[in-house]
């Protein structure tokens, strides 16, 4: 495939999603709390950014590009190379622990159906899947064919970066040296 047309169906997905998570911010939809501890205002709208998102980031790039630097790095998996990540992930853990520890969710009488919630943690599985195969493998692994290292780490970030503008500064801020880790 050439690179124009992947980078022009990279910038049409991520432009799909940019505007889903904005829409989804607009009508206070775009997490299931907000930093206060209220609720989404609109269960369906944040469902249905979820499965946006993963139509924009894995659906489309797959049919209409395929994933073909993956088999450049399928060829080259060690298992020190998959264990290399262990500690700063247990570190990244941790610390999403912590911060998950201190939300408090001021309306106590917030209860979700079950079938919402199995459906909610379901989509939001797939998404972060479909989000972190987006950014760390097609968009990473096909900048890096095109670009190099230094620029693919800093698009792959730098969109990362521009997608939090929708949540609080710290998690904002938090994807510059989360994103380095994960590229």
């Amino acid at each position: 495939m050439q690179s124009t047309q992947m980078i022009v169906t990279c910038c049409i997905c991520y432009c799909f999603l940019f505007a889903f998570t904005w829409l989804a911010r607009l009508y206070k939809s775009n997490r299931l709390f907000t930093e206060g501890g209220v609720p989404a205002r609109n269960m369906p709208l944040l469902l249905a950014s979820h499965m946006a998102g993963i139509c924009c980031l894995a659906f489309v790039p797959f049919y209409l590009i395929g994933w073909p630097a993956f088999s450049i790095v399928s060829s080259s998996i060690t298992i020190e190379k998959i264990l290399f990540p262990t500690p700063g992930l247990i570190v990244v853990f941790l610390v999403g622990l912590h911060t998950g520890s201190q939300i408090r969710i001021r309306q106590s009488h917030v209860r979700f159906s079950l079938p919402f919630t199995c459906s909610y943690f379901a989509i939001r599985l797939v998404f972060i899947c479909a989000y972190e195969l987006f950014f760390r493998g097609f968009l990473l692994f096909n900048g890096l064919l095109i670009f190099g290292i230094v620029q693919a780490v800093a698009i792959s970030t730098g969109l990362t970066i521009l997608l939090h503008l929708f949540t609080n500064k710290k998690e904002m801020w938090a994807c510059i040296p989360f994103g380095i880790m994960q590229c």
